[in-house]
């Protein structure tokens, strides 16, 4: 039987994810957590759309 624990998915808001730190943090939690990632960033001198 599926609970609705096991189907919830695990869903994370990164605010500065095109940075060095931010983009770490969105591949760990995709890669690693299996979570959907929202990633907001302004993108000025230290955002990278390719990190």
């Amino acid at each position: 039987m599926n609970t609705i624990e096991n189907s919830r998915k695990n869903t994370a808001i990164v605010t500065g994810g095109a940075g060095f730190i931010g983009s770490a943090l969105v591949r760990y939690l995709v890669t690693d957590v299996g979570a959907e990632v929202l990633t907001v960033d302004k993108l000025t001198y230290a955002g990278n759309l390719n990190s």
